[in-house]
């Protein structure tokens, strides 16, 4: 029996690569491997993720499918950063590349004196929803216990999850939506329409 990587249930999609844009890792290099992965799996996406700068994602299109992007504010930089991380990348690649966030889930070592709140990493990630990402993952430093990480913060995590995927057919759906405002902008709102049914999203 030949088996493909297309039986394959466990097999999600290829990361290719850790942020080239700082690490000197060209395009042209993540293009031939693109090709190779594509060769033998045409059934999995490829994605890599990109550090500051994100928009220089946009010279590596040609060697991924999914454009994946980890802004790490907590605690020195606003807990708006994922939020406008996504919008940039909402604006630059509609139409030619889904993008996923990957929110700051650890703290306390390093160059993050701690981890984020689950106020903070709630926001966050509806902040990365509303602004049209399609994908959530979140990154702890190495092994779970690498650093200081609260129970309550990484149940958090497991609970958004959850609400992520029962909203998923509105998240994805191609139906013209309706518009809504915020009269603060500290609160982001974005509507989706799907079957019909609408749905208002709002953070702050």
């Amino acid at each position: 029996e030949i088996k493909t990587f297309r039986d394959h249930p466990a097999l999600l999609g290829w990361y290719i690569s850790d942020e080239p844009n700082g690490t000197s890792v060209t395009p042209e290099q993540l293009e031939e491997i693109y090709k190779i992965v594509k060769e033998n799996d045409p059934w999995h996406p490829v994605s890599i993720v990109f550090m500051v700068p994100f928009l220089t994602a946009k010279k590596y299109s040609d060697a991924l499918d999914i454009v994946m992007a980890d802004p790490y504010p907590i605690p020195d930089r606003p807990v708006t950063v994922p939020g406008e991380v996504a919008d940039q990348l909402r604006k630059e690649f509609r139409g030619k590349r889904p993008f996923w966030i990957v929110p700051q889930a650890f703290g306390g070592g390093e160059l993050w004196s701690r981890e984020p709140t689950i106020q903070e990493i709630r926001s966050m990630t509806w902040q990365s929803i509303i602004n049209g990402a399609t994908g959530i993952q979140y990154f702890v430093c190495q092994e779970l216990n690498y650093f200081p990480k609260s129970s309550a913060m990484w149940s958090e995590c497991g609970r958004m999850s959850m609400e992520v995927a029962e909203l998923t057919p509105w998240l994805l759906s191609g139906e013209e939506t309706l518009p809504v405002e915020s009269c603060s902008k500290n609160v982001l709102v974005s509507s989706r329409l799907h079957n019909g049914q609408l749905i208002i999203m709002a953070v702050n």
